[in-house]
């Protein structure tokens, strides 16, 4: 497996769950525990609306049913508390339940808590429950339950009793009477009083039957699902992400490939993840026999334990029964197999192998709970409810298994029954005796076709949409969604001779059969469709079917249920979940999708389906693409008002720009091809594009073929239904609109009226259309049509187009007119334009533009190639402008304006950069100047105002005019002074000295290098050699660098260079003190090696003068050669002998100290040579 690695906590985040034992002695926590799905919203809503729509003096009963642990209690008090505690309201987090609730503030409701099994009788709990709400004695209540609900009432007065009955949590042991009889009574009375009976039926009674029968004909009854339980998990207890969802996939599929025994569906695998779903089906008999045991508080505390375990190490039932094993042990019932138990743990410990032990007891942990709902388990189910397989030998987990159970019953007294090619073992549990014997004969009578029945009745319960829910219908209408619409078909559940099944409707498109387990393949005789098939199961074995015999017993025989109440209730649960998994195995794991002499088996996504819809798509999801090939495919689902609402806003052109509509357009009218992009807007397609698609020019063949005559809309939209197309209304609708919205066709109606492109609105009704007709195209005169070429071509001498000579004049002029369209690039231009510069009004402008002048340059280019005549390309032009001169006046006063905005805003950006760029001046006049352009530079969209664009040129020729010429003084200025005395300073002495002095690599480095840094800040300034008006015409600075912050720069750094020789020139002197010993040693050495006796001199009278502490005048170039030669010899001459300096002595502050040090130390010598410090004399 590739995810063995991760850990569950990778998949899975786990929320706490509040554990309350007692829902009522604190409501508000109660109220804010609970967490709402939307089944028991829809529940708790329907109760609070009946409960606020009461008259006076009038009342109702409302009943909730389910198995035990499924939170019947829980939702009873949460009902109580809004009812009777308006403070509590504003908690709820359900907004139609808190909407609900809001209902109540006009009326005030009195609680009444009636706690069953308490007293020995229902009429003494109830006296106890009105004598804790309204005070005094319990006997002055009566025990008559007409009498009850009479006093009750009139001492609440004005407002309503509302009675809340439900098993107090703190019984000693589970209510065994009958109430049904005066809980009907009182239900009776509350009709006729300002009562509310709200009641909590302990017992599973779906279909209303078992003990609690005679309550349907009094109280209205609500069945609470366990699946309620796995929703709230799902949802606020184990949470996952998308990516962790599509993760716990993969290990469903590996899970499901190494332990085909694991039959659980993979939606309730990921909801219930980590914990094992087998949990989620045995919770109810567990808590039969341990009240304290819930799913949600186990659920949230087992997961929280197991987060660091491997991805696959899922809670088991070992765990339930590690849990719950304190509670199993203290219950009556149970007395016989907890022995058992404890008998089997002793020979397990001391006659099992080691390796063995901890198999062993996990299987016999399993097998007892497995044993309280009934059906105890065979060694298959025992491995997946374990999760024991090997991967090399299959078989292995359930032979071992298998010797384990034996040994099991071996030792003690377990049940043994065949069950298929197995045997099924389970611990013998006292409630249960008698049972299993009843059940079974039970069973026996139970015919073949109520057990076809069922297995209907489980995929209703596998499938949240499955269509057929009248029991006496057989068949039912139902849709999936392919490629984006919604096709109608009818779905079969064939289970007799499909020659009595009833026929499907005209209008659906595909039909789907599927057959109960037992019945023979036959293909149904209806309807010719092109798209059917046919769902076949598995045949199912004996001891499966016998299952479903059991359940149908359960649900048909009232006196099981009323005989052995818990046990009976407690084996309805299990059974339930096995017919679940045995509907799985056959429909989904084994079954076949039949399509014609075709059969396949289901894909691995296919069984994880939810929903009836992913299975059609599955099975003629391929089957449609084979029949309609050229159906295009919609990014969403075409419903009817989309359609209705892009005929209106693009192909009627009433608000073709809306956002809503862009969006429609984009998912429907781009695949069908009926729309083009036209810079970043969707319009109608006016010229050849839409002719690229095949169901418009079959529209069209059909409309030439009428030769002028109507076409009837039926034989337009059959066209369009049948193959290759099969488009359903919606998308047909889509289609006619764009032709008749470009013109090429009208609609006729019953009553004779046209129906063109200026009457396409979503007024339209379609079921008064009768046929289609060729559009009459041009509908002005050659006159109107002429003056429409005029205005656009702004040729004012054209003549109407009723001569030869003038029509080629027009369509000359409209082909300069495109020809100066395409050069100037206008639509380009636009679509350029940054976001940032546009306002809404420019962006309503643009959108004007393209869609007129746009669609008009598509036409123009089209009537000067010939691809349509002239008079319909000038009519097309007259259509783009509603055929209004204002339009199209107002249109070409948006383009030119347009224009100039997008041809300034380069300039306006580069004027933008320019005053930014630019120095201050100091100079009030030029700087309030440029912060006025700046300010107007920055506001684009107020640049588009008229006027604007004029002012802000106005105000950059003062400002620019300015500010060259206070640049080019000040450049002037400090050029000519600069160039001067650097002339005048390179030519001195000193500097001459200095540069000779510099190339000595061991002293006054420090003065090198500052030298070096002030000749680079004079560097290419030292003589400007450009045009600084020509410079300053594109940037605010001279080529050569000049700022204006440096007009007297110059002479600063000038005075630091001759400061710097001065120094340095004193510095290398000093170095040169310093060193005398040495360098005097090696002037000698050199004078008496060097061969040249020039040199030789050159050094000795060098050295003679070092000697006696004096230094030449100036140091001439061949000096300092042989003072760095000199240097270089230094490593092995005598260390330097130096003092501190005096000037370090007395009081100074810290930086002046080390200013003075680092003048010192910049003095000395930096080749590699001893100093040697001596103390100051």
């Amino acid at each position: 497996m590739k995810r063995t690695q991760d850990k569950i906590k990778d998949f899975v985040e786990v929320a706490k769950v509040e554990e309350l034992r007692d829902f009522t002695s604190d409501p508000a926590r109660t109220l804010t525990a609970y967490r709402f799905t939307d089944t028991t919203a829809d529940l708790v809503a329907r109760w609070l609306d009946t409960l606020a729509d009461l008259p006076r003096g009038r009342g109702a009963a409302r009943a909730l049913a389910g198995v035990r642990g499924v939170g019947k209690s829980h939702t009873l008090a949460v009902f109580g508390a809004l009812a009777a505690y308006p403070n509590l309201r504003p908690l709820v987090t359900d907004a139609h339940v808190a909407t609900c609730a809001r209902r109540l503030m006009n009326r005030r409701y009195v609680l009444v808590r009636v706690r069953r099994g308490t007293r020995q009788t229902l009429w003494e709990e109830m006296a106890a429950a009105l004598a804790e709400t309204f005070g005094g004695d319990e006997s002055r209540w009566g025990s008559e339950p007409e009498a009850i609900v009479t006093a009750a009432c009139a001492q609440a007065a004005e407002a309503t009793l509302l009675f809340l009955i439900d098993t107090a949590a703190e019984r000693e042991r589970r209510v065994g009477r009958n109430d049904g009889p005066f809980l009907s009574r009182m239900a009776r009375a509350a009709e006729s009083a300002n009562a509310f009976l709200a009641l909590a039926l302990d017992d599973d009674i779906a279909d209303a039957s078992g003990a609690n029968a005679t309550l349907a004909g009094t109280f209205q009854i609500d069945y609470l699902d366990p699946e309620h339980l796995y929703r709230i998990a799902e949802a606020h207890v184990l949470r996952k992400t998308p990516q962790a969802r599509a993760a716990l996939h993969e290990l469903y599929l590996n899970l499901r490939a190494f332990l085909p025994s694991f039959r659980w569906s993979e939606p309730r695998f990921t909801a219930l993840y980590p914990l094992h779903p087998l949990i989620a089906d045995i919770a109810a008999s567990v808590r039969l026999y341990a009240q304290g045991f819930a799913f949600l508080p186990f659920a949230a505390q087992s997961a929280q334990r197991a987060a660091n375990r491997p991805a696959l190490s899922l809670v088991l039932v070992d765990e339930v029964f590690d849990h719950a094993e304190r509670a199993l042990r203290q219950a009556e019932e149970l007395r016989e197999a907890i022995a058992a138990y404890d008998e089997l743990v002793r020979q397990i410990n001391s006659q099992f192998p080691v390796m063995q032990r901890l198999e062993a007891k996990l299987a016999l942990k399993a097998l007892f709970i497995l044993s309280l709902e009934g059906s105890g388990a065979t060694p298959s189910e025992l491995c997946a409810a374990l999760l024991l397989y090997d991967e090399a030998q299959p078989e292995a987990a359930p032979t071992r298994l298998s010797a384990i159970l034996e040994r099991f019953a071996a030792a003690v007294e377990l049940d043994r029954r065949r069950d298929g090619h197995e045997v099924r073992y389970r611990l013998r549990i006292d409630a249960a005796r008698g049972f299993e014997e009843a059940l079974g004969a039970a069973a026996d009578s139970i015919p073949d076709a109520v057990v076809k029945r069922f297995w209907r009745n489980i995929a209703r319960r596998r499938f949240a949409d499955w269509p057929i829910e009248d029991e006496a219908s057989s068949t039912a209408g139902f849709h999936f969604v392919w490629r984006g619409t919604r096709r109608p078909g009818r779905v079969f559940w064939v289970e007799e001779d499909p020659a009595n099944m009833p026929t499907d409707s005209a209008s659906d498109d595909w039909h789907f059969s599927i057959f109960a387990p037992g019945t023979l393949d036959h293909p149904i005789t209806t309807q010719e469709r092109a798209v059917a098939a046919r769902w076949l199961p598995s045949e199912p074995r004996a001891d499966e079917v016998e299952v479903i015999r059991r359940l149908a017993a359960l649900h048909t025989h009232e006196p099981l249920t009323a005989e052995f109440g818990d046990a009976a209730r407690a084996a309805l649960a299990s059974l339930s979940a096995q017919a679940e998994r045995i509907w799985t195995r056959l429909y989904l794991d084994e079954g076949r999708i039949a399509v014609g002499a075709t059969e396949r088996a289901l894909s691995e996504e296919a069984r994880a389906a939810s929903s009836l819809a992913e299975i059609l798509q599955e099975a003629l999801g391929e089957r449609f693409a084979e029949v309609y090939p050229q159906h295009p495919t919609f990014a969403e689902i075409l419903e009817e008002e989309a359609a209705a609402r892009l005929i209106e806003g693009i192909f009627g052109g009433f608000d073709p720009n809306d956002a809503e509509v862009q969006r429609l357009a984009q998912a429907f009218a781009v695949p069908l091809g009926l729309v083009v992009k036209r810079g970043d807007s969707l319009t109608l397609s006016m010229g050849d594009e839409m002719f690229a698609s095949a169901w418009t020019r079959e529209i069209l063949h059909l409309i030439e073929k009428a030769n002028g005559a109507m076409v009837p809309i039926e034989e337009v939209r059959s066209a369009l239904r049948h193959p290759p197309f099969g488009l359903l209304p919606e998308a047909q609708k889509l289609i006619i609109a764009a032709l008749v919205g470009s013109r090429r066709i009208e609609l006729v109606t019953v009553n004779e009226d046209r129906i063109t492109r200026r009457t396409l609105d979503r007024t339209l009704r379609w079921d008064e259309i009768k046929g289609v007709v060729r559009a009459a195209s041009i509908t002005h005169s050659a006159k109107e049509l002429t003056a429409w070429a005029r205005m656009l071509t702004g040729d004012g001498s054209l003549t109407p187009i009723v001569e030869q000579t003038a029509r080629l004049r027009v369509r000359d002029a409209l082909a300069a007119w495109f020809d100066r369209w395409q050069r100037e690039g206008c639509l380009q231009k636009l679509t350029s334009l940054p976001d940032q510069a546009l306002s809404t009004r420019l962006w309503n402008m643009i959108a004007c533009v393209r869609r007129s002048f746009g669609s008009v340059a598509e036409i123009v280019e089209a009537a000067i190639n010939d691809q349509i005549p002239l008079e319909e390309g000038l009519q097309r032009i007259a259509d783009c402008f509603a055929d209004d001169m204002h339009r199209f006046v107002r249109a070409r006063r948006y383009l030119e304006h347009l224009m100039r905005f997008a041809d300034g805003l380069d300039r306006w950006r580069w004027m933008r950069a320019y005053l930014c760029e630019a120095e201050s001046t100091g100079i009030a006049e030029i700087e309030d100047l440029r912060l006025d352009l700046l300010a107007m530079t920055e506001d684009l969209f107020a640049l588009a105002e008229e006027g604007e664009a004029e002012r802000l040129e106005s105000l950059w020729q003062r400002y620019h005019g300015e500010y060259t010429a206070h640049y080019l003084a000040a450049h002037a200025i400090a050029c000519e002074r600069v160039n001067e005395q650097l002339e005048e300073f390179w030519r001195s002495d000193a500097w001459r000295e200095f540069e000779n002095l510099r190339p000595l690599s061991s002293i006054g480095i420090w003065a090198a290098e500052e030298a070096a840094r002030l000749l680079r800040r004079f560097g290419a300034r030292r003589i400007c050699r450009w045009s600084a008006e020509q410079a300053l015409s594109v940037q605010p600075r001279c080529y050569c660098g000049f700022r204006l912050r440096e007009k007297d720069e110059f002479a600063r750094a000038l005075q630091e260079m001759r400061d710097l020789v001065a120094l340095g020139r004193t510095a290398y002197r000093q170095a040169v003190a310093a060193l005398a010993q040495n360098l005097v040693e090696a002037l000698n050495l050199l004078a008496q090696s060097d061969p040249d006796e020039r040199t030789s001199k050159r050094a000795r009278r060098l050295a003679d003068m070092i000697a006696l502490g004096g230094t030449p005048e100036w140091f001439e170039r061949d000096d300092v050669l042989l003072i760095e030669r000199a240097l270089q010899m230094g490593a092995t001459a005598s260390p330097v002998r130096l003092s501190l300096p005096t000037e370090i002595f007395g009081l100074i502050t810290h930086d002046e100290l080390r200013t003075r040090l680092e003048h010192w130390l910049d003095a000395l010598p930096h080749a590699a040579t001893l100093i040697e410090i001596r103390a100051s004399p």
